[in-house]
């Protein structure tokens, strides 16, 4: 089992020594660094700038689904949960807990393999209710779905900013493919010089 890890990160190694010299090498520069003592779990879920249940609502399904699993399974309750929260904590701990432009909170995504597990918990339990349940469980499920599909579309033609979104700048373009004219007013830079230093701070255009 050793060998079989040591050899996967090989190719790795090798690069790092060819590129920099060293057979380890940090790649990340200028300050980059976590701040463990102050992780961003509120603005990382909920934030209108990168929050992971706004932009990516069904994931709520997938947390929902470890209490399913405490209930059904608990071999994969306290595995799964230990995983997500120190998952969330790590990568919400990041000087820069949005990662840059992107749509949504694209760190995330490495844990869906995993999420997987207590999302199809949930999604077992809903199928196995009256219909005065399920169906409207399901179709609240596949509107989800199609609100993301339709804000991923919003990011690719320019009404959902990859940084800079605002609770203003949100709503002016909620459920629309249009943007007004003080679109650019709206939003909220995040200073990434402050970021660097721990510090949560955003700049307006005039």
């Amino acid at each position: 089992m050793i060998l079989s890890f040591i050899i996967v990160w090989i190719p790795q190694f090798v690069y790092w020594k060819m590129v920099s010299g060293s057979f380890l090498y940090y790649s990340y520069s200028n300050n980059e660094h976590f701040f463990f003592n102050n992780p961003q779990i509120i603005n990382g879920l909920f934030s209108y700038r990168k929050g992971w249940l706004l932009y990516t609502p069904i994931m709520t399904f997938a947390l929902l689904g470890i209490i399913v699993l405490y209930k059904r399974n608990k071999n994969f309750f306290l595995p799964i949960l230990t995983f997500q929260l120190l998952n969330m904590y790590i990568i919400l701990s990041w000087w820069a807990w949005w990662y840059g432009g992107c749509y949504g909170l694209r760190a995330f995504i490495d844990s869906y393999g995993i999420l997987a597990i207590p999302f199809a918990a949930f999604i077992d339990l809903l199928i196995r209710q009256k219909k005065l349940f399920k169906i409207p469980g399901l179709v609240f499920v596949f509107a989800l779905v199609l609100f993301s599909v339709f804000q991923t579309s919003q990011y690719y033609y320019g009404e959902i900013h990859w940084d800079s979104m605002s609770k203003k700048a949100y709503w002016s373009t909620f459920g629309k493919l249009s943007r007004p004219d003080n679109f650019k007013q709206l939003l909220e830079h995040p200073d990434y010089a402050k970021a660097k230093e721990g510090i949560q701070a955003v700049k307006k255009d005039e």
